[in-house]
């Protein structure tokens, strides 16, 4: 992983104008493989991560022995998808609804911890959507072209496996869904807030999406 800039809570509001710009299939892996990804990173203070100073990335592989891979790795990110090959698979299938707002401000990111019941289908398996979260800029790049932000929708089936969205944001008309979530940035870190309001959802019921392969 190479250091990302944190989402600034005052940058983020002025940059409000979003829009959804593209999904791809991210990553489909197990539960144990992607910790960091899927847990509340300040639940162990001796395991906490930061993009700054003595926890940032130069010392990551050394927090824990789960980070080992950010020492050794040779695959960080962002991952640059450049020449993919690309084959036809089937659809991916989006069975969104309005869900209340549950935001938190982890100190990593914004996250937003979906109600139960929203789902997609992958290959004949369904996965629910746990939560997504913000990383600014992408940790993707699409032939050397990097996006101001990413949203990565991550969902869980049955067996604790995942499969995550990334879907990939550039400056734009505004976004009512980012909106919402720009509007309502939690003031205290690691403290979950809960509003009434319904949040608009980005993929209308049993919608699907077409997807390819990069290697």
């Amino acid at each position: 992983m190479r250091a990302q800039t944190e989402i600034p809570k005052q940058a983020a509001l002025e940059k409000a104008s979003r829009r959804w710009a593209g999904v791809f299939l991210f990553a489909i892996c197990s539960l144990a493989a992607t910790v960091m990804l899927a847990q509340d990173h300040h639940a162990d203070p001796a395991h906490s991560w930061t993009y700054f100073g003595e926890r940032g990335p130069e010392h990551w592989g050394d927090l824990s022995p789960e980070f080992a891979a950010c020492g050794a790795g040779q695959a960080q990110s962002p991952i640059d998808i450049t020449h993919p090959n690309v084959a036809q698979l089937p659809p991916i299938h989006f069975a969104y609804s309005a869900s209340p707002l549950k935001i938190i401000d982890n100190g990593h990111t914004i996250q937003v911890n979906y109600a139960r019941g929203n789902t997609i289908g992958l290959d004949g398996k369904t996965y629910e959507l746990v939560q997504f979260h913000f990383h600014h800029p992408s940790e993707e790049e699409i032939t050397g072209k990097r996006y101001a932000m990413v949203a990565h929708l991550v969902h869980k089936n049955s067996q604790g496996k995942l499969a995550v969205v990334a879907v990939l944001i550039e400056e734009g008309d505004p976004n009512p869904l980012i909106s919402t979530l720009w509007n309502n940035l939690p003031p205290t870190k690691n403290k979950e807030l809960e509003r009434k309001c319904m949040l608009p959802i980005c993929c209308r019921q049993t919608t699907t999406t077409t997807r390819s392969t990069a290697h």
